[in-house]
């Protein structure tokens, strides 16, 4: 079950980062703009890579994930 967690975990952590870049849309244009494209890039990067593991039937990992849904 800790794979979905580190899943959800992973798409939320995109999400806010995500959001973030859209908030800063509004106040630094340029800044916003970038974490957009970065976050962007980086989750289907995530994605991509991680799907060809599990595939695989490798283990894999969502580095600079915030742990919002904690093991019980």
């Amino acid at each position: 079950m800790w794979h979905g967690r580190a899943v959800v975990n992973f798409h939320l952590t995109a999400t806010l980062a995500f959001m973030a870049g859209v908030a800063l849309l509004l106040i630094l244009f340029q800044l916003g703009l970038l974490l957009i494209m970065l976050t962007s890039a980086y989750a289907v990067a995530l994605i991509l890579l991680n799907a060809r593991r599990v595939m695989k039937g490798e283990n894999y990992s969502y580095p600079l994930s915030l742990a919002i849904m904690s093991p019980k």
